[in-house]
């Protein structure tokens, strides 16, 4: 029989997307009624162990317009949902896997993207359905295969997985940060974005509460925090020692020489040009940074005022060192 709670839990949502603004501590008996025939036959299907049924109907659902959809009463996002949870029972994990991804780019919160990437990823790294631990349980019990298709032994491999993949990531990340070059560190960008999809798919329960502001403690998310501060700190060293230069050849450009019938500045060299350029270049490429780590955490926008000011500074030298080019 299916979980009780992952049927709870997908009725819950269906009817949640449907009502719109029905607090999260509503129970589903009391909103059953404003939830759509549609929403509640597939969660009857999925319950009763029809997956095949399910799966075709979801599916039936998908292929119609927006409006079409809306008049069922159901949303692309719940047909999805429904969808990767039969295609995952059926066993059919490289479509189930898809899904996921397809259901992240349109879940209606930063935790439930996180959710779905996650599950999309342990799919990935899971064989026949089950995930092997790499390393000792936190209870200290060695690796035993976890089952992923219930939803209750889905959130202990989540937590293996999770566990695993910091293990490798912690010793990484602590070598990058103590670097002075940013190389290793914007390496890590995406293991780091799919350790926080992990470790908010594995904790029990949503300590973020479903906000845009991702201020955490949890390990992963804190280490995003940490290599943002090491990587405006190198970069601003950088830009400063950049601004410091391009005033000491815009100082020499404007050095009177002496010809024999006139004096005149004495400009900006060859050499210097070529040294102008290669700034220009560098300030692209920060500015390329920025933009791959707003890309890689979109759900980090808030928390990246840092960032922003550090563009503002690389769009400035940038600029300086372009008017400085003859």
């Amino acid at each position: 029989m299916l979980d009780n709670a992952l049927v709870a839990r997908i009725r819950c949502v269906l009817m949640l997307i449907l009502a719109g603004g029905l607090a999260i501590g509503t129970s589903w008996s009391n909103g059953i009624a404003d939830a759509s025939p549609a929403s509640v036959r597939l969660a009857d299907l999925l319950n009763s162990h029809h997956y095949h049924q399910a799966l075709s109907q979801a599916s039936a659902l998908l292929n119609l317009s927006h409006s079409a959809r809306v008049h069922q009463g159901v949303s692309r996002y719940e047909l999805l949902q429904v969808k990767g949870e039969a295609l995952l029972r059926l066993k059919l994990f490289d479509a189930a896997t898809d899904t996921y991804r397809s259901m992240a780019k349109l879940a209606p919160s930063v935790r439930q993207t996180r959710i779905d990437r996650a599950t999309a990823a342990l799919i990935d790294h899971s064989i026949a359905g089950y995930y092997t631990p790499q390393h000792r349980s936190e209870h200290g019990l060695g690796p035993v295969r976890i089952n992923i298709l219930p939803a209750g032994s889905r959130r202990q491999a989540m937590r293996a997985f999770y566990r695993d993949q910091w293990t490798i990531l912690k010793p990484r990340l602590k070598a990058a940060l103590h670097r002075s070059e940013l190389g290793p560190l914007l390496r890590l960008f995406l293991p780091l974005r799919q350790a926080v999809d992990m470790e908010t798919a594995a904790s029990r329960k949503a300590v973020d509460n479903d906000s845009d502001s991702l201020r955490a403690s949890r390990p992963a998310q804190a280490a995003v925090d940490s290599s943002t501060d090491r990587i405006v700190q190198l970069t601003s060293r950088g830009l400063k020692s950049m601004d410091s230069r391009i005033q000491a050849i815009v100082t020499s450009s404007h050095t009177l020489i002496f010809f024999r019938h006139r004096t005149a500045p004495r400009g900006v060299t060859q050499p210097e040009a070529n040294e102008l350029q290669n700034m220009i270049q560098t300030c692209q490429d920060i500015l390329t940074m920025i933009k791959r780590f707003s890309r890689t955490f979109p759900d980090f926008s808030t928390d990246c005022a840092q960032l922003r000011r550090l563009k503002g500074k690389t769009l400035h030298v940038e600029h300086l060192a372009q008017n400085t080019l003859p």
